[in-house]
């Protein structure tokens, strides 16, 4: 127990580690800046962080754990606050039990520290040992939300009527895993969320991508078919803001190692928003897509969607036409399905027939039969378009030609009296 109570400085010194002279111009230094002593015998060169935390180690008996694999668990983060951790060098890690808290330290001799983490944490105190450098950059990283984000969180406090997420049923929340199911229904996650999906809308983003990084994580939104970062949010959002989002897309949050496919819906400034989900597993855990399908974006003139002149008449003389097939193609985001939309209701008349078959019906347009396709119930796009081919069309669209037989099918149409946009 001697050992335990024993000071950071007087331990260097018996393993000859530094010098008194170190010693005493470290603790001048100190007393200037307020810093701990172990990072002032750094800064002014007494010793090396190799040499400081063997010295802990062998001393003390306790696990080196490298911040670098660790994901700190919010709960244990949100019973210390940052200035604390920062002053005392230490980041809270997990929560063990009901009673423990387990902190990294880069110096776990300070008696002090010890005693205002417990009194801050109302809980016992368990250290572990943590290079410095590396503490630091855990502070940093789990703690420092950018104050953009702060300033954000603020105002979706006070304008949370503005955006409504359709939740799911109480029936469904009961088969998730109760733990998940309560950290992603927490309020600050809950808020994070809906201003990340709010933003995407307000962007005029066609799709919103979650990233999982090594350190953070990542959120980047496609906006007129270029992906722009929005926001590095801290590593310890991840679980939460996934399996927030997978709770509003009917989801299994249990399933981590699959992809799945769902969908929300939300109401934004008084309109339904539809927004389709993907989850995809990565080495850094699971990425999210979400495609943002706006009613309003899709209801854009022919006219205004800013073709040149020439392409435009060009465009129109081919929509004119009684027979054929007009091929849209470009990357994601590029506005391929707006301009079929587009399209569909410059032509669209009382005189025509227009169907179209599609996966997933991104825009519904009154006055169009639109046909989704749905593999699980053997409605694929061969077989739809050749039901369509007996509906009497004038006009078919085919949300993607991505196989041989649809292709045939497409272009047979093309030539016996249809027009076919795809």
């Amino acid at each position: 127990m001697a050992k335990e109570h024993k000071r950071l400085g007087d331990l260097l010194l018996e393993q000859s580690l530094i010098t008194p002279q170190h010693l005493v111009e470290a603790i001048e230094e100190q007393r200037r800046t307020g810093h701990l002593l172990g990072a002032t015998l750094l800064r002014i060169g007494a010793l090396t962080e190799d040499a400081l935390i063997h010295c802990l180690q062998r001393q003390l008996g306790l696990p080196l754990l490298d911040l670098n694999d660790i994901v700190v668990d919010e709960q244990a983060l949100s019973l210390i606050k940052e200035e604390v951790a920062s002053k005392y060098g230490a980041i809270p890690i997990e929560l063990e039990g009901r009673s423990t808290l387990i902190v990294a330290m880069a110096d776990p001799l300070n008696v002090a520290a010890l005693e205002d983490l417990r009194f801050h944490a109302g809980m016992f105190i368990q250290p572990v040992l943590a290079r410095p450098s590396q503490i630091a950059e855990a502070i940093e990283r789990f703690y420092h939300i950018d104050s953009s984000v702060n300033e954000v969180i603020q105002n979706i406090i006070h304008s949370e009527d503005d955006l409504v997420v359709a939740a799911v049923s109480e029936e469904e929340q009961a088969q998730a895993i109760d733990d998940l199911i309560k950290e992603a229904e927490g309020r600050p996650i809950v808020r994070l969320t809906n201003w990340l999906l709010h933003r995407a809308v307000e962007e005029r983003a066609s799709d919103v991508h979650i990233e999982p990084q090594d350190h953070d994580l990542v959120v980047r939104l496609r906006v007129d078919g270029m992906l722009q970062e929005l926001q590095r949010l801290p590593k310890w959002t991840q679980g939460a803001v996934v399996s927030r989002i997978k709770v509003l897309s009917n989801l299994d949050i249990a399933e981590k190692r699959q992809p799945q496919d769902g969908r929300l819906m939300v109401d934004i400034a008084g309109r339904r928003i539809d927004m389709r989900v993907s989850t995809l597993p990565i080495t850094n855990g699971e990425k999210v897509v979400i495609r943002v399908v706006d009613q309003k974006n899709s209801m854009v003139a022919l006219t205004n969607l800013g073709m040149h002149d020439d392409d435009l008449t060009r465009l129109k003389r081919y929509l004119e036409r009684p027979q054929g097939i007009v091929l849209v193609t470009g990357p994601t985001g590029s506005g391929k399905s707006t301009l079929l939309y587009s399209a569909l209701r410059h032509i669209q008349h009382e005189t025509k027939n227009l169907v179209t078959v599609e996966d997933p019906v991104e825009y519904q347009i009154a006055g169009v039969n639109q046909v989704q396709v749905d593999e699980k119930a053997k409605k694929s796009f061969p077989t739809a378009l050749r039901a369509i081919l007996r509906q009497d069309p004038d006009v078919i669209m085919i949300g993607e030609i991505r196989d041989k037989e649809t292709a045939q099918i497409a272009f047979r149409a093309s030539i016996t009296g249809h027009l076919v946009l795809s």
